[in-house]
């Protein structure tokens, strides 16, 4: 059912060479180096072919050849590499080396653009599949001593009125981030960093680990005393939207679809590129050491 869905759970059979072996075969193959342009259209046509198991037509290299004109200058550069699978308006390719499925290219050539859409979004989850996995809107929570207090006769500023809450706002390593100190001492921190996710990896959680310190100090600096609180590992989690990003899927629709939760969205990121997004939005209420020890964390250390 659709509520099951998890982006683990995305998988696709691959019998085919690995990307740097068969980028390796093409330049054997030519007897020269291809060039940046061309290594883009061979992963892309990889991905289009190992990956969602189908041919790959000029729509499905916008990102690559802006015109149908390039499109099909890099196919005759590529040519000793390339069989059509189907000869068409748009015809249809793939990599001579590569085993795709033939029904699954009949079907999906044999589909109008309308109803490719939906045969699309199953496709992008295929790719974004091997992204690596990051997380944002990041909600974090501790214990402190006397910080509310200490904010209440040192802090410029007063307590929101109606519920004796100090909102506080950093920019730390080009982070929004934000800080509530309630009165019975407890802190929240959101770190929303929607266009620049941290990695759910031992590197990523390093650099959560420097911005939560930052976080501390400035609580000192601004309550002009020492913030009293468990270690930065102890800290726990109530929630972040665990996504895979791909920024290189050709999107030319908007796409919202939620299933359970777990959506998937296009998101127009700060470099002006569209990136296709999976995002499951959790309430784990673990440490932040404990995340790190938990399976999926393990799992995903181990790929990326």
């Amino acid at each position: 059912m659709a509520s099951e869905i998890s982006i683990s759970d995305i998988t696709i059979p691959c019998p085919n060479p690995k990307l740097t072996d068969f980028l390796t075969n093409c330049t054997n193959e030519l007897r020269r180096k291809l060039t940046k342009k061309e290594i883009d259209f061979c992963k892309c046509g990889y991905r289009i072919n190992v990956l969602s198991q189908r041919a790959f037509a000029t729509d499905d290299m916008k990102s690559i050849c802006k015109s149908n004109g390039s499109f099909r200058q890099m196919i005759r550069n590529l040519r000793p590499l390339l069989q059509i699978t189907k000869k068409s308006i748009p015809t249809y390719y793939k990599f001579k080396e590569l085993i795709i499925d033939e029904k699954l290219t009949k079907w999906y050539t044999d589909l109008t653009p309308s109803q490719r859409i939906h045969g699309e979004i199953g496709n992008k989850l295929s790719l974004v599949k091997h992204a690596p996995p990051q997380i944002h809107n990041i909600r974090i929570k501790f214990q402190t001593t006397r910080l509310h207090e200490n904010l209440i006769r040192n802090y410029p500023n007063n307590p929101n009125p109606q519920n004796n809450v100090f909102f506080l706002t950093y920019e730390i390593e080009n982070y929004d981030i934000r800080v509530g100190v309630y009165p019975t001492n407890t802190v929240q921190v959101t770190i929303s960093c929607t266009h620049s996710p941290i990695e759910y990896t031992t590197s990523g959680f390093a650099e959560l680990f420097v911005l939560l310190g930052s976080v501390k100090a400035n609580l000192s600096h601004d309550s002009r005393s020492p913030v009293i609180s468990q270690p930065i590992q102890l800290w726990r989690f109530t929630h972040f939207d665990f996504n895979k990003d791909k920024i290189d899927i050709d999107c030319d629709y908007p796409l919202h679809d939620i299933f359970g939760h777990v959506q998937m969205y296009t998101k127009d990121m700060k470099d002006g590129k569209t990136a296709f997004r999976v995002e499951e939005q959790l309430e784990p209420n673990t440490t932040l050491i404990e995340e790190m020890q938990s399976v999926k964390f393990q799992k995903a250390s181990e790929l990326f």
